[in-house]
């Protein structure tokens, strides 16, 4: 590889006569009042600059480079600025001076809490690094850019083959960034192959023959290109004039260097290595010998054509592959029939949209806001200060609709979600702000109504309290009406109410009546509609968790932005504060086992930082399922809200648990597999919990603010429990009904004979087979029944080779069902499996009350136990069942009839099962004691 490198080198035209291939340009940018004065713009003549042209780190005096992942503010309050760096200390914002900082003083005691109001942040992007000048008492922003200006410009290519490092004819593969973001390096084709990202057909598509002429002579600077179907062949020829002084005759030699190409893509890759990234434009036709400039960018420009119009005609990753590697700068006209026109461009975006739009594998997110970019450069509107061009930008995306009618302003909001996420969102916001929609005077705005119900000052609030941000709002995207509806959650007063002890004994919840009353927040919900490009305005100070920030304006007390922005806001990645912590980013490594587990947990974080959340959202919680070796973990919406509500409790401890389980949660979610390390980390964070003295306690206290439900409060202790004791990979099934029923009880408490454990323990291992590898989803179901006072059992656990059901005539081996053998079932433990996890069904329960038996059990594949049987005391005869059952089978008509269910279908059926369950449980429930084992 090394060795192509070399004439990588050679073939760049404008290396210097020191063979440098690239020379970048390092500006140190002092952050002072000029800095600040012109909105942080790098590129901004009235900046301070020191400038050198070459690396060498670490830099000399007077600069050292502040190692930190703080983010830095400067403070105005004084003619000179002073410099901050800010850190979160449980929910409560902090700041460190430069110079404790530069001396490493760096512990909690070193952190102020500080007025920041008249604080700004200075945007650090991934290319620069901040330094310390100690003379000045000053900071530099490092900002690298390739060199303007060049040295040595050569008329031609001083071509002698022995001086190519060894180099001769043969096969090699080009070593350039390809559209998936790899080189050919040792590195990234280890990491490439880790992460399934690359394959051999990517390698396949770096192949190069080279042929070399041994002839040394004067060769023209820029090539001649040929395509024959899909391969590519580059001639570097002999000068016809300059060889005067060499052996060669131009005229009887074919090509001094011929490099055919298996694949387009490596061409485009070479062409990237050996001229774009040198400074070549593609569109200036003037250098070098009589025409071979112009020849040779109207031939890259045919070749462009070809691959995009015929070869990846029908294919848009293929063609946004290709665009991955074209110069921005073609994008700016039309030149020789090639038209990359409005329409087309708008086209391929459009196109885009129709598929998922990431940077795993191709990176469609780079490419798709390079074409939204270079749409703007088709403007002649570069900078956004064409009201009219940026009001028809906008107006395209909401017009524009996918095969699904989904607007292209939507789609591509939810479809890029990862690195270009905020730059994108920022991207439209700029345009925005010079649109006639960015107008906030009523009359003024001809684009969207400002009213009652769309006020540009909206009372919208975040917070951030232990790395997790919350806001007030309830936001939903009405795509079709191009309407956002926001409902903003305000507070409106106060109100006394009763304050009752509530008491949680074994799971179930009683109030004792105190006297005593508490005064509470009364809020109030009040409904927005705005349309999507309509501004909205609110107070920075009560924002300042907001997570998307105007990329031009950071000193503003108010913030102006489109409303669609809220919605993306509430997209961005919830986890981003969690993962600056030191702590949380270690765990990222050391929970998730395994190379390829690791190089995946750096992919998600860097996405996680720069992208938009992948399962949590601000305001509201969501049902998680990660895909496991063996089976998934749900965690319920109830759970995941509770939690996140702890995270603000004032106990810092309870706050600190109940973020490091959902942070570990996440992880789970995000890495797709599980490695004992991280179940055990969640076990015992869940136990943590359940051994706080305060969690129940907070529990209590969202309930009696209208946070919680008593049936919920019941189901997050059972699941938390449930956790801690098993695991996370138990799973138990309670629906909205069964939950006003049943007990969470300790396993310890199952009292039942070793008769049933063994037969429990002998159907777990029947249903999952010989090996002990038959995954739940294909198990059969198996029962045992035992009557002691009869002196009854079966001979041993039965089945009716069945999934979902049994058959109770198939406890006898032969036989029929007779009136003995049912009088034997009578006082008898039924128990069996439930290989899907679910709860005990409307058969089940029928089952135990037809046959009136002491307890029906069904253990699930986790080992986890359903139990239901009569409180003592209670009895059910024969005439109340049968009447039950009349009365059910008359209301189960009333109610087919009532929504029209067909029994034939699945869904309805299931239907009709939840509705046989709710009937049994409400007509017997008080006399039936329903318990859940854990």
């Amino acid at each position: 590889m090394s060795d192509f490198n070399n004439l990588i080198n050679f073939l760049n035209p404008y290396r210097g006569q020191n063979g440098d291939r690239r020379r970048e340009e390092y500006q140190f940018i002092r952050i002072d009042n000029d800095f600040i004065n012109e909105n942080q713009d790098l590129k901004s003549n009235n900046l301070t600059r020191v400038i050198r042209y070459k690396d060498g780190r670490p830099f000399n005096n007077p600069f050292s480079e502040i190692i930190t992942e703080l983010p830095l503010y400067v403070s105005t309050a004084n003619k000179s600025l002073t410099y901050f760096f800010q850190k979160d200390f449980n929910g409560q914002t902090k700041y460190i001076s430069i110079e404790d900082l530069i001396k490493g003083e760096t512990s909690e005691e070193n952190f102020l809490a500080l007025d920041d109001s008249a604080f700004i942040a200075i945007r650090v992007v991934t290319e620069e690094a901040l330094f310390y000048n100690e003379e000045q008492n000053s900071v530099y922003l490092l900002n690298v850019v390739l060199r303007e200006v060049i040295i040595s410009v050569r008329k031609t290519l001083e071509y002698n083959p022995k001086e190519l490092g060894g180099l001769s004819s043969g096969v090699y593969y080009v070593d350039y960034t390809n559209a998936k973001g790899y080189r050919d390096n040792f590195i990234d084709r280890t990491l490439g192959k880790i992460t399934t990202e690359i394959s051999e057909e990517d390698l396949n598509r770096r192949h190069v023959n080279l042929t070399l002429n041994p002839k040394p002579g004067k060769l023209y600077r820029f090539p001649d290109f040929q395509i024959d179907k899909d391969q590519v062949t580059v001639y570097y020829d002999y000068d016809m004039i300059e060889n005067d002084d060499y052996e060669v005759e131009p005229l009887k030699e074919d090509y001094a260097i011929k490099l055919k190409f298996r694949d387009p893509e490596g061409f485009l890759g070479f062409m990237v290595e050996v001229y774009f990234l040198n400074g070549v434009s593609i569109l200036n036709t003037t250098e070098g010998s009589g025409n071979r400039k112009s020849d040779f960018s109207t031939k890259y420009i045919e070749i462009i054509q070809i691959l995009l119009k015929k070869r990846s005609k029908n294919n848009i990753t293929e063609k946004l592959t290709y665009l991955y590697y074209v110069p921005q700068e073609i994008f700016q006209k039309k030149f020789r029939g090639l038209n990359f026109g409005e329409e087309y461009l708008w086209q391929l975006v459009q196109e885009a949209a129709e598929e998922a739009i990431t940077n795993f594998r191709t990176n469609k997110e780079d490419i798709v806001l390079k074409l939204l970019e270079a749409i703007k450069l088709n403007q002649d509107d570069e900078y956004n200060v064409d009201q009219k061009k940026n009001d028809l930008f906008l107006e395209e995306l909401l017009k524009r609709r996918t095969k699904d009618k989904s607007s292209l302003l939507y789609k591509l909001t939810k479809r890029i979600d990862g690195e270009q996420f905020i730059k994108f969102i920022d991207f439209i916001w700029q345009i925005w702000k010079n649109s006639s929609y960015a107008v906030t005077e009523e009359t003024k705005n001809e684009k969207v109504k400002i009213t009652k119900t769309s006020p540009v000052l909206l009372d919208y609030r975040t917070n951030k309290v232990l790395g997790f941000y919350t806001d007030n709002a309830e936001i939903t995207w009405k795509d079709e009406q191009n309407q956002l509806d926001v409902t903003v959650r305000v507070k409106s007063g106060e109100k006394e109410v009763p304050k009752p002890r509530i008491n949680f004994d074994d799971g179930k919840v009683t109030f004792e009546d105190t006297g005593e009353t508490r005064i509470i927040d009364v809020f109030q919900h009040i409904d927005y509609q705005y349309h999507p490009f309509s501004p909205i305005s609110f107070v920075n100070s009560e924002n300042p968790q907001f997570l998307l920030q105007d990329g031009e304006t950071t000193n503003a007390t108010k913030t102006i932005l489109p409303a669609f922005v809220l919605f993306a806001n509430n997209e961005k990645a919830f986890w981003e504060n969690v993962f600056t912590s030191l702590e949380y980013a270690l765990d990222v490594v050391t929970t998730i086992s395994g190379v390829a587990n690791i190089i995946k947990a750096g992919r998600l974080l860097r996405v996680l930082q720069k992208g938009k959340t992948v399962f949590y959202k601000t305001t509201q919680g969501v049902k998680t399922v990660a895909e496991f070796a063996d089976g998934v973990v749900e965690v319920t919406s109830g759970t995941v809200n509770a939690l996140l509500k702890l995270t603000g409790a004032e106990d810092t401890e309870l706050g600190k648990l109940a973020a490091k389980y959902l942070f570990y949660l996440e992880m789970a979610s995000l890495a797709g597999g599980i490695s004992a390390s991280l179940e055990r980390k969640l076990k015992n964070t869940a136990t943590e919990l359940v051994k706080n003295s305060k969690f129940e306690g907070s529990l209590d206290d969202l309930v009696k603010k209208g946070d919680l439900n008593d049936v919920d409060k019941v189901k997050i202790t059972a699941e938390m429990r449930l956790i801690s004791k098993k695991g996370i990979k138990k799973r138990l099934d309670v629906d909205r009904v069964a939950q006003k029923f049943v007990r969470f009880v300790s396993v310890k408490s199952d009292d039942v004979s070793k008769i049933i454990k063994k037969a429990e323990e002998d159907i777990l291992k029947l249903a999952k087979g010989p090996n002990g590898k038959t995954l739940p989803e294909n198990q059969l179901e198996y029962a045992f029944i035992y009557n002691e006072s009869k002196g009854f059992r079966t001979l041993k656990p039965f089945t009716s080779n069945a999934k979902t059901y049994i058959n109770i005539d198939d406890a006898f081996d032969v036989g029929e069902l007779t009136i003995d053998r049912l009088k034997s079932f009578k006082g008898a433990i039924y128990t069996h499996n439930h290989p899907n996890f679910t709860r005990f069904s409307n058969a089940d329960i029928k089952t135990f009350l037809q046959y009136q038996l002491k307890e029906m059990r069904a253990i699930n594949t986790d080992g986890i136990i359903y139990s239901i049987k009569l409180k003592n005391g209670f009895k059910l005869t024969r005439q109340e069942v049968t009447k039950g059952f009349k009365v059910l089978r008359r209301k189960k008509k009333q109610w087919i009839k009532q929504f029209n269910l067909n029994i034939k279908e699945e869904t309805d059926r299931i239907l009709l099962q939840d509705f046989e369950e709710e009937f049994l449980l409400n007509t017997f429930g008080n006399k039936i004691d329903y318990r859940i084992f854990i």
